[in-house]
């Protein structure tokens, strides 16, 4: 579902090739009521944004089926203009061994990489984007 129109909008088919890009994004959640936002390598895994965790970084313990917000943005040199997509879901801890062994596979490391480190996936359900321009 998209919630944003207008100039500079992107559509969910440019958020959803923006995020697939991968890289560095932010996660933003809530720790003891309070809003938290940490920086996380994340991947799309079957159109889903999954990311890796140390046991003892903030997004942990992660409620299930947690309502978090995910965004991603980056700088255009190229003239094509700078743009942020920003997805909003339902995250959940990836626990599932066939599961875990794709992510293995295509997630980057943690920021900070620690034994114990586990998945977040992140299952989206409001997706939105734009893109700005300067001359």
């Amino acid at each position: 579902m998209l919630i944003e129109s207008g100039e500079g909008t992107l559509d969910e088919e440019q958020c959803r090739a923006l995020l697939a890009g991968g890289g560095t994004g932010r996660l933003g959640t809530t720790a003891g009521g309070l809003p938290v936002i940490v920086p996380v390598d994340f991947a799309v895994l079957g159109g889903d944004v999954v990311f890796r965790v140390a046991p003892s970084a903030a997004v942990r313990p992660m409620p299930v089926e947690a309502v978090v917000a995910f965004e991603v943005d980056a700088r255009a040199t190229d003239g094509t203009g700078d743009w942020s997509v920003l997805a909003i879901g339902r995250a959940r801890c990836v626990t599932d061994p066939a599961e875990r062994a794709i992510a293995d596979a295509g997630v980057p490391s943690c920021w900070a990489p620690a034994p114990g480190a586990h998945y977040v996936r992140i299952r989206t359900e409001v997706l939105t984007g734009r893109r700005i321009v300067t001359p």
